[in-house]
């Protein structure tokens, strides 16, 4: 079942909660990043469910020793919004990280510049949505891979998704879109 509510969290800070929530570290338990650090995570196929390697080192010094390595599920940006036509109202946007403020405070996410590539949006280009902008996820991205296409222009009254803790996703007017169950 997914837990869609680690993506409050900056991808990063994210992988460190999931690895400690799946591991049950709790209190004095817990990792930190004073004594771990990530290497980026690789494109690796395990199945329907995995789909991401990672390196996790233990900082020198510290209660833990050496390498460990754990097999993730990135999730696909290509199906994050399948069938929705995101609209994002940034004015005076030049590149994707200028959009990422309006993209996280809509959505319910936590993107950092990090964790997208980084490319100037054409204005001159202009549908009937507004400008079309493709955010590419860059590798390092704990979080996702690939890539969503969004329009750059006056939003529409259409209510935005919510991602919310216990696997629910919300319309922003609190209505429920989809409910996994067990």
């Amino acid at each position: 079942m997914a837990d869609w509510s680690y993506l409050k969290y900056p991808s990063r800070e994210a992988m460190l909660e999931l690895v400690n929530d799946t591991n049950g570290f709790v209190g004095d338990d817990r990792l930190t990043f004073d004594q771990v650090t990530f290497q980026p995570p690789v494109a690796f196929d395990g199945g329907p469910d995995i789909n991401t390697k990672l390196v996790i080192e233990s900082v020198e010094g510290v209660k833990y020793v050496g390498p460990v390595e754990i097999e993730a599920f990135r999730l696909d940006a290509g199906v994050l919004f399948n069938g929705q036509i995101v609209k994002l109202d940034v004015e005076g946007a030049v590149t994707t990280a200028d959009l990422l403020p309006r993209l996280n405070e809509k959505y319910g996410l936590a993107l950092q510049a990090s964790d997208i590539v980084d490319n100037p949006i054409d204005h001159e280009n202009v549908e009937e949505n507004g400008s079309p902008h493709t955010i590419k996820f860059a590798d390092p991205c704990f979080h996702f891979i690939g890539e969503f296409g969004v329009f750059v222009g006056p939003e529409t009254a259409v209510d935005p998704i919510r991602w919310e803790a216990g696997n629910v996703l919300r319309w922003e007017n609190g209505s429920i879109m989809l409910q996994e169950t067990a």
